[in-house]
């Protein structure tokens, strides 16, 4: 599990989170650590996100409008 961000919740949002969305919130940040960040500044250059990101990005729960 990478290391949490600063604290940079002014609003106290986090506490108003369930237990649930605070999962989401942790795996969509390890996730985002070890399969986007890496990576992110040549996809930025090439102004691309690879094809093979959102199956991975769909199984989190992640794509799709809400």
């Amino acid at each position: 599990m990478p290391t949490s961000a600063p604290n940079m919740d002014l609003l106290n949002i986090d506490d108003q989170l369930t237990d649930e969305e605070r999962l989401l919130r942790d795996t969509v940040r390890a996730f985002t650590a070890e399969r986007v960040l890496p990576h992110v500044t040549d996809w930025f250059e090439v102004g691309t996100l690879p094809r093979e990101v959102m199956p991975e990005l769909g199984k989190l729960g992640c794509s799709g409008c809400t």
